[in-house]
């Protein structure tokens, strides 16, 4: 793909896309282990805006170092809708491109705001009287009477960008005293706003060669001259001193790393989607969020394909229906009784837990034997009171005693 700004708008949507997908799959394969959900969803997020960011210091990028600007206009014209902001990019790009054509009709649809207009009347006097040399034009007077009017004006606007106010100030010195064949403060305005960053490194080169040239310093300006040629853009001073410049335009370090971090992920959340798990315990795992070394196995039976295990976990009952098959295990129904208290020796409350599980657990997964677990000193018979049962037996697990009844 030739245009490269497309291309990586092309991969940032990819990333943007592929994170939400992340995010998405996550949430409906993992939806019972809040830990690992949050942690892909954050994942997620720094891949969707870290795509947003990378793109964003990409496009202005290219304008610091005039790169792919003929890119920027092709993509930007044919957007059918442009933010202020990408207008902006747009005009600033045909006006370093001298695309005088498109610049006219960009001017005809759109009410230029004061920085362009600014940026519009200083691109009128490099062409005048820096390309063209016409220092004798009477239409300079007015030219800086106008820039000077809309210098007061934006200086005094509410959204002026401070750093904007001494570029410009810097340009209207430079022109002036240019124009006055002050060349000595020509030259001082450029170093001075150079000290202080506010000077495009292609601007500052240019014009201070042209200075050289122009007082017959012509070592000065060819040593300008050759180091504009690396430093690399493609603008209308390239255009107007017939150089070819050696640096071309780079895409998006940044954004393909990225795109090959989501692919990878992706990739991770769907091998972890379609994974057999080895264990009962790895499942409940990956499946659950469950500690696997808070696991304290009771008692398991397994038939068929299908089996229960049920175990001591963090002060309370975890029960867990699963299914097992030559590639591995797969929960299909977990459920945690926190009702389990070694101090309460309420019977009917124990009852009531009792049967709780029965009907909570066993009647949605028909599995039998049913094997409900109580714990305590002893096993009072009220407890089972109002529960047909086929066999109890009592258990020591990590320490506790656990009562296994077993259910007609």
């Amino acid at each position: 793909m030739k245009n490269k700004i497309q291309q990586t708008l092309y991969i940032r949507d990819i990333i943007m896309s592929g994170s939400l997908l992340i995010a998405i799959i996550s949430i409906l394969r993992f939806y019972n282990n809040v830990l690992l959900v949050g942690v892909t969803i954050l994942s997620a997020l720094i891949l969707f805006i870290g795509s947003y960011k990378a793109m964003h210091v990409y496009m202005q990028k290219q304008f610091t170092e005039k790169m792919n600007l003929e890119n920027i206009i092709d993509f930007y014209s044919k957007k059918k809708r442009l933010y202020l902001q990408e207008k902006a990019d747009l005009f600033n790009a045909l006006l370093w491109c001298e695309e005088d054509e498109r610049i006219a009709d960009y001017i005809k649809n759109n009410a230029l705001p004061l920085e362009q207009k600014l940026s519009y009347e200083f691109y009128k006097l490099d062409k005048k009287l820096i390309k063209e040399n016409d220092i004798e034009n009477d239409m300079y007077p007015e030219a800086f009477l106008r820039i000077q009017g809309l210098l007061e004006a934006y200086k005094n606007c509410k959204k002026k960008d401070n750093d904007v106010v001494k570029k410009f100030h810097a340009y209207f010195d430079f022109y002036q005293s240019y124009y006055n064949k002050q060349y000595d403060s020509a030259l001082a305005a450029i170093d001075e706003n150079v000290s202080k960053g506010k000077l495009n490194e292609t601007w500052r080169i240019y014009h201070k060669g042209i200075v050289y040239k122009q007082i017959g310093d012509i070592d000065k300006a060819d040593s300008c001259f050759v180091h504009f040629k690396t430093c690399g853009g493609h603008t209308r001073f390239q255009k107007w001193l017939g150089i070819e410049s050696d640096t071309k335009g780079q895409s998006s370090i940044a954004m393909w790393s990225l795109m090959v971090a989501t692919v990878l992920y992706l990739v991770v959340v769907l091998v972890m989607c379609n994974h057999q798990y080895s264990s009962v315990q790895e499942a409940l795992k990956w499946e659950y969020g469950d500690n696997e070394s808070n696991l304290y196995l009771i008692t398991e039976s397994y038939y068929d394909g299908q089996g229960v295990s049920i175990y001591s976990y963090n002060d309370s009952i975890l029960y867990c229906n699963y299914c097992k098959n030559d590639h591995g295990y797969t929960i299909k129904k977990r459920h945690v009784d926190k009702n389990i208290k070694e101090d309460r020796n309420d019977s009917f409350f124990n009852s009531s837990t009792i049967v709780l599980i029965n009907g909570s657990f066993y009647k949605g997964t028909n599995y039998k034997p049913e094997i409900i677990i109580t714990k305590g000193d002893s096993l009072d018979q009220n407890v089972i009171r109002n529960i047909q049962v086929e066999s109890i037996e009592s258990k020591t697990v990590n320490n506790e005693l656990y009562y296994l009844v077993t259910v007609e």
